[in-house]
């Protein structure tokens, strides 16, 4: 029932409707403030009924219920921690299964929000063979088993192994009679949906090969993980964001190929024939590369290459694929609708090859790049006079803006222009006279850090920056520069990743949380949160060098020793350098703390999960969620260990 003014206003006698609409309307006027407070009413009953349910409640109900079934919810589970809603919803079937290695693997997944693997080592020892009971899986080794050598030394491997002796936490053994192994993979599948792939423009056969990546950089794909059906079944590698390996993706290339699956490639519009593609190593060799066999197309996962030895015109070469990431960082085809501007409507939707000047000639809302692709992007952008022009790609798609030079945005101090979901190869130019913004944002974007500056800032403005990936900034010193869950990489621990204009010049005021710099940070004045400083002192400056030491405060950070900073608070600076999985940008796990890097950076953030860009991932929160609910869930006499396997 909808408790509008009409219809409350329709249920008063005649006679009061009548004097009230002869005079001036208030008793219609009061009918609509009452209509209003009965729908929050009549909402609020409903939300109460369907509170008494899990799979229906507020989030902030699912704690109350798991308390009547006494489910344990450590360290306030979120949607990035894992799931409280699945916690409290299986807490009976977790009981029901206590022990077994079912429980044990959906356990690990809804405590962490990661894809879980569950091994019992001792099934995989090798023992004596017993005639009463054969089972010759546990005392030999088949040599002819080509899918039991897919998986060697894998969790996934079942090939029966001898005694191992070392306790499995710490000591990382893992064969013995009471271990059991909980496997997780952190890194995301992010999807790139039907993109055209770029032929090379030298050597020979040069229209025939392709590169997956738009830059040309190398690109190793990734499985998508399908969803379990059955809580009481096991994973096994369709459930798994398994790194594509040559030979794995050639033994399962039935399973991960074709639409709607891990990877496809398109030919003119139509789907390849899984038949006509042959997975290979496509190294290069000299000018050109190795060739797949003759009328064969072939494909390298690691290198993210594609080579068509066809014969035939070829218009159009298309691919959708997954390739990995720790999590929604930059640009990506992930759910990014939270960051959009309110306010803002769609001025132009624009379509591959469309001319992206003449969509911006209204010059404010909002300019959308409506699919996956690569687009000429326009040198100059101007919003409307104390205007906003938001430049993004729609939400579930990322676009990929070729800059011959550089973007030289123009408009006034009133003017704001924001890109959102972008990367782009060049630089953000705001040195000129008549680039007079007021404020610029970036949102989920990337600017190849290739070691030159990503963004000149030559004006005195507000500069925000969020979830990106940025090479080195050069900032007027009366600039101000917002930074947020971000990368600044300049490529190498002595070079300056953000400055000013000149080479002996400081950047402005600086605000930076959740970041990690690569390079030598330059600033009149700054204030840090949970960052990782990658830097190295040089004979002009040191690693981080702030000129204004009595304003401003470093917190919860990683500081080289010998940095000129103000006052520093539960900083660590005497412990080795952060050890990372990768530095190279492209690499699945850049700039992703590796498992042996020093627990005071891991756990040292405010919030005690980890300094720089990952924090909001919570990887130490999700951990410890999974140890205190080991306790209560593993078979008596079993000891547990967790292994990350990426």
């Amino acid at each position: 029932m909808t408790y509008d003014a009409d219809f409350l206003y329709r249920l008063l006698p005649a006679s009061h409707r009548l004097r009230d609409e002869t005079g001036d309307g208030s008793l219609k006027g009061l009918l609509a403030v009452l209509g209003e407070q009965l729908e929050v009413l009549e909402e609020a009953n409903r939300q109460a009924y369907d509170d008494l349910f899990i799979e229906t409640c507020a989030d902030w109900v699912a704690p109350y219920i798991g308390d009547l079934v006494g489910a344990r919810l450590p360290h306030a589970v979120t949607e990035k921690t894992g799931s409280a809603r699945a916690l409290v919803a299986n807490t009976i079937t977790y009981r029901r299964r206590k022990g077994t290695l079912a429980a044990l693997e959906q356990l690990a997944r809804d405590a962490t929000g990661w894809p879980a693997l569950a091994v019992e080592y001792f099934q995989r020892l090798a023992w004596t063979q017993y005639l009463n009971h054969l089972r010759p899986a546990v005392c030999s080794v088949d040599l002819r088993d080509a899918e039991a050598a897919l998986w060697r030394d894998t969790p996934l491997d079942r090939t029966a192994r001898s005694l191992e002796v070392r306790r499995i936490e710490p000591r990382r053994g893992r064969h013995n009679i009471a271990n059991v192994g909980l496997h997780l993979w952190r890194l995301k599948a992010q999807s790139l949906t039907r993109l055209a792939l770029r032929p090379m423009r030298f050597g020979a056969l040069a229209t025939r090969r392709y590169t997956i990546h738009p830059y040309r950089l190398p690109l190793q794909l990734f499985a998508r993980a399908e969803p379990e059906a059955d809580i009481a079944g096991l994973a096994d590698f369709r459930h798994l964001p398994l790194p594509l390996t040559r030979p794995l993706l050639s033994a399962k290339f039935a399973h991960y190929y074709g639409e709607g699956r891990s990877l496809a490639l398109y030919l003119n519009g139509a789907l390849v024939p899984a038949e006509r593609i042959v997975v290979c190593d496509l190294a290069d060799q000299g000018n050109t590369w190795r060739r797949p066999p003759p009328g064969r197309i072939g494909l390298d996962p690691v290198r993210g290459r594609v080579f068509l030895d066809i014969t035939g015109t070829h218009q159009t070469v298309e691919f959708s694929g997954h390739y990995g990431q720790p999590g929604d960082l930059a640009g990506g085809e992930y759910p990014r609708d939270r960051s959009f501007t309110p306010g803002l409507a769609v001025a132009r939707a624009v379509q591959p090859g469309d001319d992206l000047q003449a969509a911006l000639a209204t010059r404010t809302g909002v300019v959308e790049f409506d699919r996956t692709a690569r687009y000429l992007a326009p040198l100059q952008l101007e919003p409307r006079p104390a205007g906003q022009l938001e430049l993004r790609a729609r939400d579930g798609s990322v676009a990929f803006l070729d800059l011959d030079d550089a973007l030289t945005p123009r408009g006034g101090p009133a003017d704001t222009l924001i890109l959102n979901g972008l990367v782009m190869r060049g630089r953000i130019d705001l040195r000129a006279a008549r680039n007079q913004l007021g404020k610029l944002v970036l949102r989920h974007c990337t600017l190849l850090p290739e070691g030159g500056p990503s963004l000149d800032v030559g004006i005195p403005m507000e500069v925000e920056i969020e979830s990106c990936v940025l090479g080195p900034i050069r900032c007027h010193e009366a600039a101000r520069l917002t930074l947020r869950d971000s990368i600044l990489d300049a490529g190498a621990a002595d070079h300056t990743v953000l400055g000013g204009l000149e080479p002996d010049r400081r950047a402005g005021l600086v605000t930076l949380d959740e970041v990690t710099a690569v390079g030598q940070v330059l600033a009149r004045r700054i204030d840090a949160s949970n960052c990782l400083f990658i830097a190295a002192p040089t004979p002009a400056w040191a690693a981080l060098d702030i000129e204004r030491q009595q304003e401003g405060c470093v917190r919860f950070s990683w500081v080289p020793e010998g940095s000129r900073t103000p006052r520093r608070h539960q900083c660590v600076s005497d412990a080795p350098g952060p050890a990372f999985a990768a530095t190279r940008y492209g690499h699945p796990a850049y700039l992703q703390l590796a498992r042996t890097a020093d627990p005071r950076l891991a756990r040292g953030a405010d919030d005690e999960s980890e300094m720089g860009v990952w924090h909001d991932l919570y990887a130490p929160q999700r951990e410890a969620n999974l140890r205190l609910l080991l306790a209560e869930y593993l078979r008596a006499g079993l000891e547990a260990g967790i292994f990350m396997e990426t």
